[in-house]
């Protein structure tokens, strides 16, 4: 008898190449899809203010949204750099400096419409690197296994950041920062060799920082992570190197801020504070109806229950469109926020005081409005996809992935896993801050779609595992 071939040597490294092939395929294949929603579609509200502060910094060098030119044009933070410097540096590898106008980006003239798309493809690459990095993050997180690759085709398939690549929306590269910070700090703080990751995810969370300023703020709820055991110790360490990368990040922002007189922050839009102030004057037969108002959004089910619950006029100031809704009377300074200041023009500083006071003096209804604002952030199923059935299917599963994620960290708890409990900390805190503090539009919610994404394969592996547990302990009939 002849004796066995040997093994090919090539099947171990293959296999250990394999996740990241995958991971380049994801990457590339997803890439290329996301360039086929770009088209030339204007922009709207928040996309314009990025765009104003990224024709500034390439044009002028001048951190700023308003439309002005030197010396007129001063720095100001009204929205956070680090997208609109992303974008800037996209035009000064592709822009003719004496040739491209600002109508060129924002009319949309015949002969920047290359530089325009250009721009929007942006948002494809962030979006599919995004994709790549679920896959491998809940690779680290879940192990090897089917786990990580439903985890990945989850989140690129339920579509709702598809919505804003099109747009100059700074909740794509939000979405990656936030999974690295949060893959980083599940390392550091769970590994024996921390440093590396706790560095890797410092500069993660201090550039997410620089990209949405709610997490300017985590800080102190890192701190409080920390004091829980994790194998018999604190991480202190690990998270207080994180922190201090991620704030030595910001820190150059910071000191610019301070030398102009802007303040100690990183941004100082105060319109979303003044929304949620405008909401807290609401009735408690309208907070009723909010809940379903809300969930209605999203859902059809709750649409109806509130029509046949509750009159129109019960729920006609939630409406965003409504000229005498909460909404609208923030945006348009007619509300109680605006009522606020005495004297002067409206300044930022001068809503922020306005709308802390609006909500002091409304604060059993700042407290309670919680609530519908946090169910409100569920309903994030909103896609582009065009047979009906795939767009179903996807907004169903969207719309699964913020309870799935509450429900994985309840598991987590009860069997105190500390350690993936770290994978969720950013995302229980960005969500608990929304809902408490802005109107919670289910936008706000996307940066965390990751982590939900993880959390529902975590949940499919589970119920696999009980299934086939209890399949191989039944008794033969």
């Amino acid at each position: 008898m002849s004796e066995p071939a040997p093994p090919t040597r090539t099947r171990g490294p293959l296999r250990r190449a394999a996740p990241a092939l995958f991971a380049l395929l994801v990457f590339v294949s997803s890439g290329l899809a996301g360039e086929r929603w770009i088209s030339l579609a204007p922009e709207t509200g928040g996309s314009l203010h990025n765009l104003s502060l990224t024709w500034n910094l390439w044009r002028w060098g001048v951190a700023s949204t308003r439309r002005a030119t030197p010396p007129e044009l001063q720095p100001e933070n009204r929205r956070e750099p680090l997208y609109s410097m992303l974008l800037a540096g996209v035009l000064a590898v592709s822009a003719d400096r004496e040739t491209t106008t600002r109508a060129c980006i924002f009319q949309r003239e015949p002969a920047c419409e290359d530089l325009v798309l250009r721009l929007k493809r942006t948002n494809a690459w962030i979006l599919a690197a995004t994709c790549a990095a679920t896959f491998l993050a809940a690779r680290a997180v879940l192990g090897p296994g089917l786990a990580a690759y439903v985890a990945c085709l989850l989140f690129a398939t339920t579509g709702s950041l598809w919505r804003v690549l099109d747009r100059a929306k700074s909740e794509t590269l939000a979405t990656l920062l936030v999974l690295l910070a949060c893959w980083g700090l599940y390392a550091a703080a769970s590994r024996a060799r921390w440093r590396v990751p706790a560095i890797a995810g410092g500069v993660a969370l201090g550039l997410l920082m620089l990209t949405k300023a709610v997490f300017f703020f985590a800080g102190p709820v890192l701190l409080a992570a920390a004091l829980v055991p994790l194998k018999g110790r604190r991480p202190w360490k690990p998270v207080g190197v994180a922190l201090a990368v991620a704030y030595l990040v910001t820190a150059p922002w910071l000191a610019r801020n301070l030398h102009h007189d802007l303040g100690f922050g990183i941004s100082r839009d105060r319109e979303v504070l003044a929304i949620r102030a405008e909401h807290t004057t609401m009735s408690w037969r309208e907070w009723s109806a909010a809940w379903l108002y809300f969930a209605g959004e999203g859902s059809g089910l709750a649409r109806g229950l509130l029509e046949r619950s509750f009159a129109p006029e019960d729920w006609a100031r939630l409406m965003e469109s409504n000229p005498d809704g909460y909404y609208l009377r923030a945006k348009k300074n007619r509300g109680a926020v605006a009522a606020r200041v005495q004297d002067g023009p409206l300044t930022e500083d001068a809503t922020y005081e306005a709308a802390k006071a609006v909500m002091l003096e409304h604060w059993p209804m700042q407290i309670a409005v919680t609530g519908p604002f946090a169910v409100r952030g569920i309903f994030v199923g909103q896609n582009l996809y065009r047979w009906p059935p795939a767009k179903r299917a996807a907004r169903t599963l969207a719309n699964l992935m913020v309870p799935a994620l509450a429900i994985w960290i309840g598991v987590l708890a009860l069997r105190a896993d500390t350690a993936r409990l770290w994978f969720v900390v950013l995302p229980v805190y960005s969500y608990a801050f929304h809902a408490g503090i802005t109107q919670n539009i289910d936008r706000f919610t996307w940066p965390i779609l990751p982590e939900a994404a993880v959390a529902f394969a975590a949940l499919c592996a589970l119920a696999a595992a009980s299934v086939a547990g209890r399949t191989r302990v039944r008794p033969a009939a």
